[in-house]
């Protein structure tokens, strides 16, 4: 199974309404990554913590910067 459908199958979407906001179903365990807003849907979270995983030593080296956070500011 290539990676894009493995993500679609175990997809948090998939067992919320994908417009839900991340505070209104998540575990509070799951909104302590920086990446996190309250405004942000499951689609945005499944975004971002792909990314935050990729980007590890960016998190340790504190470089870090969310993918929302470069879009406001205009870096992408």
């Amino acid at each position: 199974m290539d990676r894009e459908k493995q993500l679609k199958t175990y997809s948090l979407q998939n067992f919320f309404d994908k417009d839900a906001k991340i505070y209104e179903v998540l575990d509070p365990g799951m909104l302590e990554y920086p990446f996190v807003r309250e405004d942000m849907t499951l689609e945005e979270y499944e975004i971002e913590i792909e990314y935050w995983g990729t980007h590890l030593e960016e998190v340790m080296a504190g470089e870090y910067k969310p993918l929302w956070k470069q879009r406001t500011e205009g870096g992408i």
